[in-house]
Protein backbone atom coordinates (compact mmCIF):
# COMPACT_ATOMS: atom_id res chain seq x y z
CA UNK A 1 0.00 0.00 0.00
CA UNK A 2 1.69 3.90 -0.84
CA UNK A 3 0.68 6.23 1.84
CA UNK A 4 2.09 9.90 1.35
CA UNK A 5 2.16 12.68 3.45
CA UNK A 6 2.10 15.99 2.73
CA UNK A 7 4.17 18.86 4.42
CA UNK A 8 6.47 21.67 4.18
CA UNK A 9 10.31 21.31 3.04
CA UNK A 10 11.51 22.14 6.60
CA UNK A 11 9.21 19.29 8.12
CA UNK A 12 10.03 16.79 5.39
CA UNK A 13 13.46 16.85 5.76
CA UNK A 14 13.00 16.78 9.83
CA UNK A 15 11.27 13.75 9.17
CA UNK A 16 13.88 12.45 6.93
CA UNK A 17 16.46 13.10 9.25
CA UNK A 18 15.43 12.33 12.60
CA UNK A 19 12.14 9.93 12.00
CA UNK A 20 8.30 10.25 12.62
CA UNK A 21 7.63 12.18 15.70
CA UNK A 22 4.16 11.33 16.34
CA UNK A 23 3.80 14.54 18.81
CA UNK A 24 4.69 16.53 16.32
CA UNK A 25 1.61 18.08 14.96
CA UNK A 26 -1.22 20.22 16.29
CA UNK A 27 -3.22 18.12 18.85
CA UNK A 28 -6.59 20.14 17.97
CA UNK A 29 -6.91 18.18 14.45
CA UNK A 30 -9.70 15.55 13.58
CA UNK A 31 -8.13 12.69 14.84
CA UNK A 32 -6.04 14.25 17.62
CA UNK A 33 -2.64 14.16 17.81
CA UNK A 34 -0.63 11.99 15.23
CA UNK A 35 1.14 11.84 12.05
CA UNK A 36 -0.86 12.24 9.47
CA UNK A 37 -1.17 9.92 5.77
CA UNK A 38 -3.87 9.33 3.04
CA UNK A 39 -3.74 6.85 0.32
CA UNK A 40 -4.72 9.34 -2.66
CA UNK A 41 -1.84 11.36 -4.02
CA UNK A 42 -4.12 14.15 -5.41
CA UNK A 43 -5.41 15.04 -1.79
CA UNK A 44 -1.91 15.42 -0.63
CA UNK A 45 -1.09 17.26 -3.88
CA UNK A 46 -3.80 19.61 -3.18
CA UNK A 47 -2.72 19.30 0.47
CA UNK A 48 0.11 21.49 -0.67
CA UNK A 49 -1.40 23.97 -2.51
CA UNK A 50 -3.90 25.26 0.09
CA UNK A 51 -1.52 25.36 2.51
CA UNK A 52 2.50 26.28 2.54
CA UNK A 53 2.31 28.81 0.43
CA UNK A 54 1.20 26.25 -2.98
CA UNK A 55 5.41 25.04 -2.06
CA UNK A 56 6.07 21.96 0.03
CA UNK A 57 6.82 17.88 0.07
CA UNK A 58 5.04 15.08 0.00
CA UNK A 59 6.72 12.23 1.27
CA UNK A 60 6.06 8.43 -0.35
CA UNK A 61 5.75 5.46 1.67
CA UNK A 62 5.44 2.00 0.60
CA UNK A 63 3.91 -0.62 3.45
CA UNK A 64 2.72 -4.18 3.53
CA UNK A 65 -1.19 -3.98 3.10
CA UNK A 66 -1.05 -5.78 7.07
CA UNK A 67 0.75 -3.09 8.05
CA UNK A 68 -2.16 -2.12 10.39
CA UNK A 69 -2.95 -5.94 11.89
CA UNK A 70 -1.28 -6.10 14.95
CA UNK A 71 -2.26 -2.39 16.01
CA UNK A 72 -5.83 -1.50 17.69
CA UNK A 73 -7.42 1.24 15.09
CA UNK A 74 -10.30 3.11 14.79
CA UNK A 75 -11.70 3.44 11.04
CA UNK A 76 -14.82 5.75 9.98
CA UNK A 77 -16.67 5.33 6.92
CA UNK A 78 -18.01 8.23 5.94
CA UNK A 79 -20.08 11.26 7.50
CA UNK A 80 -21.47 9.08 10.19
CA UNK A 81 -22.43 10.48 13.98
CA UNK A 82 -19.65 8.69 14.95
CA UNK A 83 -17.02 10.28 13.10
CA UNK A 84 -18.64 13.50 13.57
CA UNK A 85 -18.57 13.18 17.29
CA UNK A 86 -15.05 11.74 16.77
CA UNK A 87 -14.06 14.96 14.92
CA UNK A 88 -16.02 17.93 17.14
CA UNK A 89 -14.26 16.31 20.38
CA UNK A 90 -10.64 16.35 19.00
CA UNK A 91 -11.01 19.89 17.40
CA UNK A 92 -12.91 21.23 20.85
CA UNK A 93 -10.05 19.77 22.95
CA UNK A 94 -12.07 16.82 24.62
CA UNK A 95 -9.79 14.16 23.52
CA UNK A 96 -8.97 12.43 26.61
CA UNK A 97 -12.76 11.54 26.66
CA UNK A 98 -12.11 9.29 23.49
CA UNK A 99 -10.96 5.71 23.45
CA UNK A 100 -7.52 5.86 22.78
CA UNK A 101 -6.30 4.00 19.33
CA UNK A 102 -3.01 3.54 17.47
CA UNK A 103 -4.26 4.94 14.44
CA UNK A 104 -7.71 6.10 13.17
CA UNK A 105 -8.78 6.14 9.46
CA UNK A 106 -11.83 8.02 7.29
CA UNK A 107 -12.35 11.39 6.20
CA UNK A 108 -11.58 14.50 6.95
CA UNK A 109 -13.14 17.27 7.99
CA UNK A 110 -13.75 19.78 4.95
CA UNK A 111 -15.16 22.68 6.42
CA UNK A 112 -12.75 23.36 9.46
CA UNK A 113 -13.23 26.94 9.66
CA UNK A 114 -16.61 26.82 9.64
CA UNK A 115 -18.61 27.46 13.13
CA UNK A 116 -20.73 24.39 12.20
CA UNK A 117 -22.26 22.44 14.50
CA UNK A 118 -21.21 18.96 14.22
CA UNK A 119 -24.49 17.95 12.18
CA UNK A 120 -22.72 20.42 9.42
CA UNK A 121 -19.84 19.18 9.36
CA UNK A 122 -18.69 17.79 5.37
CA UNK A 123 -16.87 14.70 5.15
CA UNK A 124 -14.40 14.42 2.55
CA UNK A 125 -11.36 12.28 1.39
CA UNK A 126 -9.02 9.89 3.41
CA UNK A 127 -6.62 10.24 5.80
CA UNK A 128 -5.39 7.95 8.95
CA UNK A 129 -3.56 9.59 11.95
CA UNK A 130 -0.84 7.57 13.49
CA UNK A 131 -1.10 7.84 17.24
CA UNK A 132 1.89 4.40 17.51
CA UNK A 133 5.38 5.17 17.93
CA UNK A 134 5.95 2.14 17.01
CA UNK A 135 3.77 1.92 13.45
CA UNK A 136 5.20 5.41 13.30
CA UNK A 137 8.64 3.74 12.77
CA UNK A 138 7.15 0.77 10.46
CA UNK A 139 5.89 3.24 7.85
CA UNK A 140 9.06 5.24 8.06
CA UNK A 141 11.13 2.39 7.29
CA UNK A 142 8.72 2.08 3.89
CA UNK A 143 9.86 5.58 2.85
CA UNK A 144 10.34 5.45 -1.17
CA UNK A 145 10.66 8.40 -2.22
CA UNK A 146 9.95 12.86 -2.00
CA UNK A 147 8.07 14.17 -4.86
CA UNK A 148 8.28 18.36 -4.77
CA UNK A 149 5.64 20.93 -5.54
CA UNK A 150 6.15 24.46 -5.89
CA UNK A 151 4.20 27.44 -6.15
CA UNK A 152 6.02 29.19 -9.30
CA UNK A 153 5.25 25.47 -11.33
CA UNK A 154 2.08 25.37 -11.45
Amino acid sequence: MTLYHATSTEHAENILENGIDIFAGRSNLDFGEGFYVTNDMTQAQDWIKSRFEGSGEILIFQVDDDVFDNYSGKSFNGNTKGWRDYVFNNRNGFSSLLEHYDYVEGPYLANPFSKAYPRDYKAKGHQVAIKNTNLANEIFLGYFGMYSIRADSQ
